[in-house]
């Protein structure tokens, strides 16, 4: 009786709103939410307005609108309401899924199977994928020849790091005053009896074949320039460690440049290389580190210090064309990173097996994408679903006897027709494939062509 009569009295209670957010007695965010959700889907009328079945703004339009006019409404004193519960929250969730199904013209939204999902998550799976992408058999895990955790090592206390010259800089300086502020720090630590080197390492984007450079010049006037492939795979960061590993062992296996020097300074135009070292995060980094107890137990001293790149530095130009050289080097290191080659497979298998272009990407008439989404989607026009969960479909105009089934309208004879008159090859296997890639708007014309839209 007391429980019905507070919730009586809770409800006459006028709640306060402040700037916009309405407050209820136990801070549940609730009735704000419902007025938020409100709002907005008031605001979805924008969108309806914008479009139709086959007509209408393109989606990145309408997802530009949507991220302008309604998404604002939506998180609007986002950190004041954050703490409210999920199913209050999920008022929220629903409008954006109206949108969504605005945009792109879609009725229900493409789901995974749960075999799909399993088999995707599957680590053995997964396992089988990088081996076929980077072509390495079961006897071939002898590439990668570092173990799978990691090693740690600290540096010696008196290794010098510098990730800064001398003079403070930015990126966003001009690179004639990049460069003056650079040799000013290089002029300053070249002034006592040391050795100096300049590293650096190439790689590209799909990180293969990898290069190091590495120039070693001495207080004598004499100077060494060494070269060495990286890897057939390898990236920009491994190849910079590379480099300043073997400028270190280049250094140290000159018995007359050690016993004529104090030590070593190396320049590098890499920060991440230069504190990954300090950290002692990688293998190679842990190998670098052992040389520098070496170095250390000789009593020698070695200072590795950040320069910028590509500001025209006599050295640092010098070590990133035989970097580049070493690249095309035939004899390539057969060792693999783990990082590396873990890399390299998600870069090839998320590019064609997870990564699908969404239906706003294309830049196509309302009616090109509404068909796409409802291909991927398989939920057309006249379609039927019964209380068993099953569904029927109407009958194909050029094929009496069939339903025009998602798998009927891309196996049809007639669509085959019209593809191979657009230049395509109509392959049975890859057609569904093709609904997610960019040759999905030519498909879809191809079916609005044969059946007048579906």
């Amino acid at each position: 009786m007391l429980i019905s009569k507070y919730r009586t009295l809770k409800s006459k209670v006028d709640l306060p709103t402040y700037l916009g957010v309405t407050l209820d007695p136990e801070l549940r965010f609730s009735k704000h939410i419902e007025q938020t959700t409100n709002k907005a889907l008031g605001k979805l009328n924008i969108l309806r307005k914008l479009c139709g079945t086959s007509w209408g703004s393109r989606p990145q339009t309408l997802k530009s609108t949507f991220c302008t006019v309604i998404r604002p409404v939506l998180e609007y004193a986002t950190p004041i309401w954050t703490p409210a519960s999920i199913s209050v929250k999920r008022k929220l969730d629903s409008v954006q899924h109206r949108a969504a199904k605005i945009i792109i013209e879609q009725r229900v939204f493409d789901k995974w199977k749960h075999s799909t999902r399993l088999k995707r998550s599957s680590t053995l799976q997964l396992d089988s994928e990088f081996r076929k992408e980077l072509n390495l058999d079961h006897s071939s895990l002898e590439f990668l020849q570092e173990p799978l955790i990691p090693k740690k090592k600290n540096p010696p206390k008196n290794t010098c790091f510098e990730l800064e010259l001398l003079q403070p800089c930015s990126k966003k300086e001009d690179p004639v005053t990049l460069r003056q502020k650079g040799l000013e720090t290089i002029a300053i630590l070249s002034q006592d009896n040391f050795a100096i080197a300049y590293t650096d390492g190439s790689s590209d984007r799909s990180l293969s074949n990898g290069g190091a450079g590495i120039i070693l010049l001495l207080p004598d006037g004499n100077n060494y320039k060494h070269k060495i492939n990286t890897g057939i795979i390898a990236s920009n960061f491994t190849s910079e460690l590379v480099a300043i590993r073997e400028a270190l062992l280049l250094y140290q296996q000159n018995p007359h440049v050690i016993d004529s020097t104090e030590g070593l300074v190396i320049f590098s135009d890499s920060k991440s290389a230069i504190e990954a070292i300090r950290n002692g995060e990688t293998n190679i980094s842990c190998d670098i580190i052992t040389l520098l107890e070496q170095l250390h137990n000789k009593r020698k001293s070695y200072i590795l210090q950040w320069i910028p790149a590509h500001v025209n530095i006599e050295g640092n130009e010098c070590a990133d064309s035989l970097a580049k050289e070493a690249r095309d080097i035939e004899h390539k290191c057969t060792t693999i990173t783990l990082d590396d080659a873990n890399a390299v497979a998600k870069h090839r298998i998320m590019n064609h097996t997870f990564k699908k272009p969404l239906v706003t990407e294309f830049d196509c008439p309302r009616i090109i994408t509404s068909t796409i989404a409802r291909l991927r989607t398989e939920h057309l026009k006249g379609m039927k679903i019964h209380p068993d969960k099953t569904r029927s479909y109407v009958q194909c105009k050029h094929c009496p006897d069939l339903q025009l089934t998602p798998n009927h309208i891309l196996e049809c004879p007639t669509v085959a027709t019209k593809l191979l008159k657009m230049g395509m090859v109509p392959l049975r296997d890859s057609l569904w494939e093709l609904l997610y890639s960019p040759d999905a708007p030519r498909i879809a014309e191809a079916v609005i062509k044969t059946f007048d839209g579906i």
